[in-house]
């Protein structure tokens, strides 16, 4: 399951972009909140109520989130370098999750994380480039 993104111009033609999984956008916020980040600004603009099949982010606050991925990208992007991962397991969670049969690592989720980053900084500057807004259908 996961969400679509769409881009929205001022005209009201909307243009598909991407899917990104749930659990893909929510261990980029686990990653902030790991590494420090201020999430407030972040959690008021992506904050889906769950009522609507929706939600709209208004250019004035993709431009927001568009730094706000860039520099969580640059911030990881280092830590890598330095052979630094925020997603970790313990003995206890990698042998349930090996006795289930799941194979993604951590590790596979902390690039997964870079690659999905990757993709919304170009959601934004796709959006911004038009002078759209963010379409997140759930």
């Amino acid at each position: 399951m996961g969400m679509s993104f769409e881009i929205q111009k001022p005209d009201g033609t909307r243009k598909y972009v991407t899917m990104m999984s749930y659990g893909s956008f929510s261990d980029i916020i686990r990653v902030g909140k790991a590494a420090g980040v201020d999430l407030d600004e972040y959690d008021r603009i992506t904050d889906y109520s769950g009522l609507e099949d929706e939600w709209v982010i208004q250019l004035e606050d993709v431009r927001k989130i568009f730094l706000f991925y860039q520099n969580l990208l640059d911030l990881i992007e280092e830590l890598d370098r330095k052979g630094v991962s925020l997603l970790t397991e313990t003995e206890e969670q990698r042998r349930k999750r090996e006795l289930a049969g799941m194979r993604t690592t951590p590790q596979d989720r902390w690039k997964k994380v870079m690659s999905s980053l990757r993709e919304l900084i170009d959601l934004c500057e796709k959006a911004i480039k038009v002078g759209g807004s963010i379409i997140m259908i759930i």
